[in-house]
């Protein structure tokens, strides 16, 4: 695998991910066990989307959650501007900043009982160094505004909202402690085919805006095709082919990539960036 198919040639990365290895069950998760990461390398340099695309168990969700600080690698390094990520309750304040998750289920990422400015206020009052002065209703007001969300949907409860909705008001909960890198797990797969497309050009709106880097994780070649920079294929628990989307799609060089092509719908359809997320949608 060529250095240029593993970041962009010359920028330092953001995230590094070396050797990394997961496995589930065994004494303590260590010994013993099912290996379900064996040996990931990757890098995400600033501003940068990654796809880590693959199906149900090759264990690009586990590479996620190590990254994001929810699981213990086995072995391995993970860092972020070269200081390592440990788990999320070990980080300390800049790096659970710097780096946010958003989940697959948009609906039970989120309390259902709690409006979404109580939802908000709570991650203001965990990371104060965030939080606006002065009017935070205002401050929240444009923040939901900027995910295509109505004003006077803060005082609704997460529970009342739709999918979609749900999961605007989890990328605002992100977005709130200013990260630099968005950990997106199978963020559009619960949704609808037209909300998906919503939520993408969005995520591609906020990139932009904000500057954010993204590592992307899909089992839809198809929806990384909309998103990603690169794109990275794991396939039992290891990365059979790396490179830059274009590149990967056009002309893949592994067997199961071409199977993975083969299942993917839509590929030409594209993500402008045209700020269309700011449109109120409220689906």
């Amino acid at each position: 695998m060529s250095a240029s198919d593993r970041g962009t040639p010359g920028v330092p990365a953001l995230l590094d991910v070396r050797d990394l290895r997961v496995t589930y069950g065994g004494y303590g998760g260590r010994r013993g066990g099912q290996l379900a990461v064996d040996g990931v390398s990757l890098s995400v340099a600033p501003e940068e989307t990654l796809g880590l695309v693959g199906e149900s168990g090759s264990g690009k969700t586990t590479v996620a959650r190590c990254v994001a600080g929810l699981l213990r690698p086995r072995a391995g390094t993970v860092t972020f501007e070269g200081r390592p990520l440990r788990r999320a309750g070990r980080r300390p304040p800049d790096l659970q900043r710097a780096v946010q998750m958003v989940f697959q289920d948009p609906r039970s990422s989120l309390n259902p009982r709690m409006t979404v400015a109580s939802i908000i206020a709570e991650v203001w009052r965990t990371h104060p160094v965030t939080a606006p002065e002065g009017d935070r209703t205002g401050a929240l007001h444009r923040l939901l505004s900027g995910m295509g969300l109505d004003p006077e949907v803060a005082a609704r409860r997460a529970g009342d909202l739709s999918g979609g909705q749900c999961q605007r008001v989890s990328i605002a909960r992100a977005l709130a402690v200013r990260p630099r890198l968005l950990v997106c797990d199978e963020a559009v797969s619960a949704l609808d085919v037209s909300v998906q497309a919503q939520i993408l050009r969005l995520l591609a709106d906020l990139r932009a805006r904000h500057r954010l880097a993204m590592l992307f994780i899909s089992h839809d070649l198809g929806v990384v095709h909309q998103i990603a920079d690169r794109v990275a294929v794991m396939r039992r628990g290891v990365i059979v082919e790396e490179g830059r989307t274009g590149a990967v799609l056009t002309a893949p060089r592994h067997e199961y990539t071409r199977a993975l092509l083969d299942a993917a719908l839509d590929l030409d359809d594209s993500v402008p960036g045209d700020g269309t997320a700011d449109g109120r949608a409220v689906v």
